[in-house]
């Protein structure tokens, strides 16, 4: 009898030591979870919050590719590549977002709640399960169309401010004499918008194996008029818009995706010529 209590006595203490090693495995790794891995102008960003973002991601590239993907030699390169392009996301939309602060820009509820029920339709009864996809709750979700709104709102502020002088209009005449000939050929294009280059890499991937143009739109573009158009910008000559985004366009084969992000002043597109 003495020696089935003592073996009960050992088995208890050994689950108690057990557990208080979990325990402190748990508080251990709640406190890794909470330690910067960046700095921004005195913001920290939290571990937790990159890794959540990195999961995220290797979540969403497996819904789509399969949890084979990352065993392929592409698949490695993508989650070394993960490391840095997600923290130096996460560092230009901070420094993004400090810079709407302290412009003191801020958007209307209502077109949050747009936004929102615009997505909400779009996916039905499915909403929940697309959410949880790209791992949004609502609430974050809600923050997401915030963000994404006053950044919007923030390119059109720096548009706003942008002057050309008599002298600089001419320089560029003289030296783009073909884009003001009479008879300007038009083209048609489409984009989507968004506000970092790795971003834009990332979405003109899941183009590239397979995704709809007109879905990535929906999911990631922060242009909200051409967005409500399917990322249809129409016809439109050289001079109506930006430099390097009229040269791609009409510097372009043909019909079709091109193949790099761009950047402008507005921020990365994916264009598709029409």
């Amino acid at each position: 009898m003495k020696k089935r209590i003592g073996i009960l006595i050992t088995v208890v203490l050994v689950l108690s030591l057990a557990l208080s090693g979990c325990n402190s495995l748990q508080v251990d790794f709640d406190r890794l979870n909470q330690k910067p891995v960046a700095k921004v102008n005195g913001v920290e960003i939290l571990r937790k919050d990159y890794m959540e973002q990195y999961n995220n991601l290797i979540d969403y590239y497996t819904y789509y590719l399969g949890a084979s993907f990352f065993e392929t030699d592409e698949g490695k390169k993508y989650l070394e590549d993960f490391k840095t392009s997600i923290l130096d996301g996460m560092i230009e939309q901070e420094l993004l977002k400090q810079e709407a602060e302290k412009r003191n820009l801020t958007v209307e509820e209502s077109a949050v709640e747009e936004q929102l029920q615009s997505t909400k339709d779009y996916y039905g009864d499915g909403y929940e399960d697309a959410l949880a996809e790209y791992g949004y709750t609502e609430e974050t979700y809600r923050e997401q169309i915030e963000q994404n709104l006053k950044l919007q709102k923030m390119e059109d502020e720096i548009v706003k401010d942008v002057t050309v002088t008599e002298d600089e209009a001419k320089t560029y005449y003289d030296a783009h004499p073909d884009e003001f000939k009479d008879g300007e050929d038009v083209a048609s294009a489409s984009h989507i918008l968004v506000a970092t280059e790795d971003e834009a890499k990332m979405v003109l991937d899941f183009i590239k194996k397979g995704q709809t143009f007109e879905d990535m739109v929906e999911q990631f573009s922060t242009d909200t008029a051409s967005k409500e158009q399917k990322g249809s910008l129409g016809e439109f000559t050289r001079d109506q818009m930006v430099q390097e985004f009229s040269d791609a366009v009409f510097g372009a084969d043909g019909p079709g995706l091109i193949e790099e992000p761009l950047k402008s002043q507005y921020g990365y597109h994916i264009i598709r010529v029409d």
